[in-house]
């Protein structure tokens, strides 16, 4: 069968509703949170920072609920019912992450080997955002399963932007203040073998408070331009394109690749063609020379 290939040219309107998605996979669960929100709604979470005191210090968090609608909402629920306090910053790896949120770590006599795995009992959807990995950016802790995070999360201590689109990124420590001076301080504890500090007393979240009327410092967070995630499913993974910037996002045809030709160019055009792992496009393409691709551009480009 002889199959005609041609270019297909979409039009990209500017001028949409930014609107922040879930991964699909989590309507599936009933155990698995992806609601929407109102800008009101979304406004109201951004004036709020929420507060952790230590034994040697604090930790001030701002929050992105226009990122990370679902889990900034939950995270915020859970801080103001003071569901962290006692817990111990479990897993601290110096130049890389601290983490915490277990509510297996209050009762520090407990197994250590189960220190990592507790939860709240209930997940939230993947909210991948362009927010980087840069240090002092606050992130939700998961396991393989993208839509599996919880309570526990993560603070970076030094930039780890392989990181950026494969977890949801959700706030970061205030610029301002003693913040990073006690992310370094817990990032030196002494550890084991496990990562897990010796000195629990240090490493302990004593209280939670949350700072209404908070006013977000006038720094903006650093972002990567475009997002790409996988995820996968029954009979192959799915890929999805997000742009930030231009508020454009959709699914690749099955084993195609999307490409920015034009990387310096502020306004949006992408080309769409079939990856070299569509082996039956592939063969079309050798006996034709024709390579199928689909354009997507901003009204700007034309």
């Amino acid at each position: 069968m002889n199959f005609n290939f041609f270019i297909v040219s979409i039009l990209i309107m500017f001028g949409f509703t930014g609107i922040v998605f879930g991964e699909e996979g989590c309507v599936y669960d009933p155990n698995c949170i992806l609601e929407e929100f109102t800008i009101e709604e979304i406004n109201e979470m951004r004036n709020k920072a929420v507060i952790f005191e230590m034994h040697d210090g604090t930790l001030t968090i701002e929050l992105f609920p226009e990122d990370a609608p679902n889990t900034v909402n939950q995270f915020l629920k859970l801080a103001e019912a003071g569901y962290y306090n006692g817990m111990v910053f479990h897993r601290i790896i110096p130049g890389f992450v601290i983490q915490a949120g277990d509510p297996n770590t209050k009762d520090q006599e407990s197994d250590q080997s189960l220190w990592g795995t507790g939860g709240p009992g209930y997940t939230i959807g993947a909210e991948f955002n362009t927010i980087k990995h840069d240090r002092g950016i606050v992130s939700m802790a998961r396991s393989s399963d993208i839509n599996s995070a919880g309570s526990q999360f993560f603070i970076v201590h030094k930039d780890s932007n392989f990181l950026d689109g494969e977890y949801t990124a959700f706030g970061r420590l205030v610029p301002l203040g003693y913040s990073f001076k006690q992310l370094d301080f817990l990032a030196g504890l002494h550890v084991n073998p496990n990562n897990v500090p010796t000195n629990l007393l240090s490493a302990t979240i004593l209280n939670t408070s949350i700072l209404n009327n908070f006013t977000p410092p006038p720094l903006d967070v650093d972002r990567t331009r475009e997002l790409i995630t996988t995820t996968k499913q029954t009979g192959g993974v799915i890929t999805t394109y997000f742009n930030q910037e231009h508020n454009v996002k959709f699914t690749l045809p099955y084993r195609w690749d999307v490409n920015e030709p034009l990387p310096e160019r502020e306004d949006l055009y992408l080309v769409i063609e079939p990856g070299n792992l569509e082996h039956n496009i592939q063969t079309q393409i050798e006996k034709s020379g024709f390579t199928p691709q689909i354009i997507i551009f901003s009204e700007e480009y034309r």
